[in-house]
């Protein structure tokens, strides 16, 4: 019984020593943690101070790049090529000629055409000459008219002297102071006279039916001339019409451009109406075209005249400057989209027709306003905040934000631009945390 209370009160012992080693143990390596807490190192993080800059709300959209002009040349009438001027790649300038047709008849033509107008010409002065003539007659005939006018004058003149004289001398006569004799003498140069009056108006009346038939001709010589000048007309608008039909033998550049295509060689005939295939394409590559659709959300917003920027890849992410020149005003509603248009200078013709692109647009732009990088923008359900370090801890603030993308963010509210903003992963750090700034921005 005593050996039985002896190994009890032993166990006893060594429980009671086993737990007081344990919770000495215990005790050093909760302190041990404590002391290592304390002795954590700090985070370091890169402040920034919020800077006034311009703030861009671009629209970022694939593009393609089009040449500016592009005309497909062909035929408007039939013929046989002749040696073509230019090939693929060429630079051309406007009317140059790119190929010359061979169209035999319609030389020929032109030829009788031009024989044409030179008859209907000659014919025309014909019946000028003919009008001149008649003036001329015309006025002879107004002369003799005035001749014969005058003679009547005299004839009357004879007349009534005449007249008078008989009178007289038969008078005389009864008085017995003349013979017989003499008033026979007397009535015969009163016949006389009275003859050549009579002749003088019959001459007065020739002269004047001899000015209706001259003016007469003259009438139908002016409208001879009329005649013939309308069939000069004519005949000049047709060979006008025929040269202008051999003239499209000669295939022109409509533009300075280049020529991207060409389908046709010596002695290719080309029927009326042109080929399938045009026979050469000439672009315009001085200024580029760039498409983008734009979608439903940006495409109120766009407007001639803004500022863009197209980047190609193929060209090592090299950027061009360009502006906004069109757009479709309506959206597909397919796709929800607007066709816009971003005209590009393109003096070293680095841009080349279909090449990919990358669109952006300047939609919206506020100028001198504060603002902070996107990544420092800390956003806690409807509230955004940004981390400032103060006093060596993370402080989140408030801040009512505006404008912004994916490199800038405007700030409205919030910040005086004094603070020390936690410029990156400041969501990852909590309010009171021990920070240390790696780099301080000013």
């Amino acid at each position: 019984m005593m050996n039985g209370s002896r190994w009890i009160r032993g166990t006893l012992v060594i429980l009671m020593v086993a737990g007081a080693i344990g919770c000495g143990r215990l005790g050093v390596a909760a302190f041990g943690s404590d002391q290592k807490k304390d002795a954590a190192p700090q985070v370091q993080v890169t402040t920034i101070r919020p800077a006034r800059t311009n703030v861009n709300r671009t629209c970022s959209q694939p593009a393609f790049v089009a040449a500016f002009q592009e005309t497909p040349l062909q035929a408007k009438i039939s013929g046989y090529v002749e040696a073509p001027k230019v090939d693929i790649g060429d630079r051309v300038l406007k009317d140059q000629i790119l190929a010359e047709l061979r169209v035999p008849e319609l030389v020929q033509e032109l030829k009788q055409k031009e024989s044409l107008v030179a008859q209907a010409q000659a014919e025309r002065a014909k019946a000028e000459s003919a009008v001149v003539a008649a003036e001329a007659a015309i006025a002879s005939a107004k002369a003799k008219i005035e001749e014969a006018e005058a003679t009547v004058e005299k004839a009357e003149g004879e007349f009534v002297r005449w007249k008078a004289q008989l009178d007289r001398d038969q008078q005389l006569v009864q008085d017995r102071t003349i013979q017989q004799k003499v008033v026979d003498e007397t009535r015969n140069q009163f016949r006389a006279a009275a003859a050549s009056r009579l002749e003088a108006a019959a001459k007065v009346k020739s002269a004047q039916a001899n000015l209706g038939e001259t003016e007469a001709k003259r009438v139908k010589a002016q409208a001879d001339v009329a005649a013939t000048l309308a069939k000069v007309a004519v005949a000049t608008d047709d060979q006008a019409r025929t040269q202008a039909m051999l003239d499209y033998s000669k295939i022109r550049a409509p533009f300075d451009g280049l020529v991207s295509q060409r389908n046709v060689d010596t002695g290719h005939f080309i029927p009326t109406g042109g080929t399938t295939k045009p026979l050469f394409v000439v672009v315009g590559i001085d200024t580029a075209r760039v498409f983008l659709d734009v979608p439903e959300k940006d495409a109120i917003s766009i407007k001639a005249g803004q500022r863009a920027t197209v980047r190609v890849e193929a060209l090592g992410s090299e950027e061009f400057q360009g502006t906004v020149t069109r757009f479709s005003w309506t959206l597909d509603p397919a796709t929800r989209t607007m066709r816009t248009e971003i005209d590009v200078p393109n003096p070293d013709n680095k841009l080349r027709p279909g090449m990919y692109a990358y669109a952006h647009i300047v939609v919206e732009e506020h100028s001198d306003v504060l603002a902070l990088p996107a990544t420092a923008i800390i956003k806690q359900g409807d509230k955004t905040l940004c981390g400032c370090v103060v006093g060596g801890k993370v402080v989140r603030k408030p801040i009512k934000t505006g404008l912004g993308d994916s490199t800038l963010v405007e700030v409205v509210s919030g910040l005086t631009g004094d603070e020390e903003v936690i410029s990156t992963n400041a969501a990852s750090l909590s309010e009171g945390q021990r920070v240390q700034t790696a780099a301080s921005k000013p």
